[in-house]
């Protein structure tokens, strides 16, 4: 239904803009429900999850590449990305988590680089939370300076990006600490959880798993500084 609901937006009005398109909630209900439901079926119908990813283990990696990899490609302001695209993403990044939630070596001891993916990990809503607002601060930034037409290096793209990334990292770290842990631990004061974590078997994960996190994460910046580079001509999608 979120699917059609986009469409349907699109028809009424081609122009792309973050207010009509990408904000409202009945419009990405569909990936939000996607993460819940398979939050559910991990904790109560983990043997059926199993059996199923080991069913299908050599094509998960593949699907779930081809699904991502429009987005970096396909601008946000595309018809099929603001679309269909938006569809694809949650099934892409469903699949690729079935893949980490069920693999087939025990964990080994975290090294540097896992501590950080780590500690990224429980940043990460808080993180989605501020990305938007940050990045749309950018691009009106953006905006105003090619009105007076100032056109920025590929340097100075690359450095907006990583200032864009730093600014909403310390913005999660800074609410996660003042506001979501301290609530986190009022829940499991008062609302202990009753569920008992029953270890479930591994499978064996496709090779691609790890390959199409590595291509995303690579072509992630580039395909975000394309975007800063575009909105620095002109082109501001939040404002239409």
């Amino acid at each position: 239904m979120a699917l059609v609901a986009r469409i349907v937006t699109w028809r009424h009005d081609p122009h792309f803009t973050y207010a009509a398109n990408l904000y409202p909630t009945h419009l990405r209900l569909d990936s939000l429900l996607a993460g819940v439901l398979l939050s559910y079926y991990h904790a109560f119908h983990g043997p059926e999850v199993l059996a199923f990813v080991n069913r299908f283990q050599g094509w998960l990696a593949p699907v779930s590449l081809a699904a991502i990899m429009p987005t970096l490609f396909i601008d946000q302001d595309e018809p099929f990305m603001y679309t269909l695209g938006y569809s694809l993403l949650w099934w892409g990044f469903a699949l690729l988590l079935l893949m980490v939630l069920y693999p087939i070596r025990a964990p080994k001891p975290p090294n540097a680089v896992g501590r950080t993916l780590a500690a990224l990990g429980r940043v990460s809503y808080a993180f989605y939370l501020w990305h938007m607002p940050v990045l749309a601060v950018a691009d009106h930034m953006s905006a105003a300076a090619a009105s007076y037409g100032i056109q920025p290096s590929v340097g100075t793209i690359f450095a907006t990006s990583g200032l864009a990334f730093l600014v909403t990292l310390l913005m999660a770290l800074a609410t996660t600490w003042a506001v979501e842990a301290p609530f986190l631990r009022l829940r499991d004061r008062w609302l202990p959880s009753r569920a008992a974590a029953e270890p479930l078997p591994r499978c064996d994960p496709p090779a691609g798993a790890l390959g199409s996190l590595i291509v995303f994460s690579t072509f992630g910046p580039f395909r975000a500084s394309y975007s800063l580079g575009r909105l620095a001509g002109g082109v501001s999608p939040s404002t239409g």
